[in-house]
């Protein structure tokens, strides 16, 4: 997976045992992706995604008031996102799979189960 993915894939918890910098693209100094900032990302995405795959398409401007971005600031993400992705924006069919497989099964990876819950005093999970 690419440098992207990868920071994508542990923030969302599907890269188990990843170390504190787990969520920070690109490394020191890279784009924190946290609950705050990953509609900077996903904007980010779709204005990069909607002028890769359309020869028609609305204006970094239009993008930015839509995701409440300053153009600036969204211009920035853009080139970012791309640079990111070392400008490869065609998903391998395999690579995707990979992430929906992840993604089914995140919600019972995410859960303990009940052997992996303490007992309280009364010996109930």
């Amino acid at each position: 997976m690419g440098k992207l993915g990868d920071a994508v894939k542990s923030d969302l918890g599907m890269n188990y045992g990843g170390g504190s910098d787990d969520n920070v693209i690109g490394g020191g100094g890279g784009i924190v992706i946290d609950s705050y900032s990953v509609h900077r990302l996903i904007v980010a995405g779709v204005t990069i995604a909607s002028k890769f795959f359309s020869d028609v398409f609305y204006t970094n401007s239009r993008y930015a008031k839509v995701g409440g971005l300053p153009q600036s600031e969204l211009n920035q993400l853009g080139l970012q996102f791309l640079l990111l992705n070392d400008f490869r924006l065609v998903i391998p069919l395999e690579e995707l799979q990979r992430y929906a497989d992840q993604l089914l099964l995140y919600p019972y990876n995410s859960v303990p189960s009940a052997a992996q819950l303490p007992e309280d005093d009364l010996g109930v999970r």
